[in-house]
């Protein structure tokens, strides 16, 4: 099968479909463009997870979260560009128990080995604030099915005083927004716990860090670098970015360093149509 085929079409389908694009029965030059379904490319998940996460995940991998995870294992910044609900965040999701099983935070059976998190954490940066807390209930969701007692926190604008020095001292996994990143990169000291055992910095949509804010993204995750050099913190990036046109050169000048894009999307996909006219 083609990867696409294109079929004319006529102006009484198109006002049939569409009532209130202004179309009519003379709008003859119009076409459609049939891309068609992609079925999903997996792998079993315990050809890239050790056992003990293998044995809880209760799914295959696609191919590109395949490949994403291998690379992040092998301590390389990964930007994983591909469709919208392709499973992006069960990357660095998955990666950040990987981390903390390894870094014994975690038991084997999933329970907390110490209460205090000293071995590994990560850090996980929005643009929204509604798509941290949205993130936030998916991480959770995740490490719930999982069997894993992870601790995911947002800090941000809106957490409440009196909770944010527990979160501080307590917190696997921080869930904030860029621009509060820069307030709180001025009072380091107070993380020093967190950075200083930070494994994993996810960078979600990091397609709309452009012009101007994405500038002002860079400059900020160099502080960040800066600040994590004095607490000996040294995680690797998981940037995960809707496909564009070149996400190696976009993710390389949002980081300042080499990163693995891995695009090739196994996620599946049903047929469609592009109208054009």
């Amino acid at each position: 099968m083609r990867d696409s085929d294109t079929r004319p079409t006529d102006g009484d389908r198109l006002l049939e479909a569409f009532p209130r694009a202004g179309l009519g029965p003379d709008s003859a030059s119009a076409s459609v463009l049939t891309i068609p379904a992609r079925e999903a490319e997996t792998v079993p998940a315990e050809t890239v997870l050790d056992s003990v996460l293998a044995d809880r995940y209760p799914f295959e991998l696609y191919s590109h979260q395949a490949a994403a995870l291998r690379a992040l294992r092998a301590d390389e910044h990964v930007c994983v560009s591909t469709s919208t609900a392709s499973g992006k965040t069960h990357v660095y999701g998955v990666e950040i128990a990987r981390r903390l099983l390894d870094a014994g935070v975690l038991a084997p059976d999933g329970t907390r080995a110490a209460d205090r998190n000293e071995g590994a954490t990560a850090l996980c940066l929005y643009p929204t604030k509604a798509l941290t807390n949205d993130q936030r209930d998916a991480l959770d969701a995740l490490y719930e099915e999982l069997g894993l007692d992870i601790r995911v926190r947002v800090y941000d604008g809106d957490t409440p005083t009196a909770e944010r020095r527990s979160i501080r001292e307590d917190a696997d996994v921080v869930l904030t927004n860029v621009q509060a990143l820069n307030v709180y990169l001025e009072h380091h000291d107070r993380w020093s716990r967190f950075y200083s055992a930070l494994e994993v910095v996810a960078v979600d949509e990091s397609h709309t860090y452009t012009g101007v804010q994405g500038m002002h993204a860079a400059w900020i995750l160099r502080r960040l670098e800066r600040v994590l050099e004095y607490w000996g913190g040294d995680p690797t990036y998981a940037l995960a970015s809707a496909t564009v046109g070149n996400p190696a050169a976009h993710s390389e000048a949002l980081l300042g360093a080499p990163v693995t894009v891995v695009d090739d999307d196994g996620s599946p996909r049903g047929a469609r149509d592009v109208v054009l006219w």
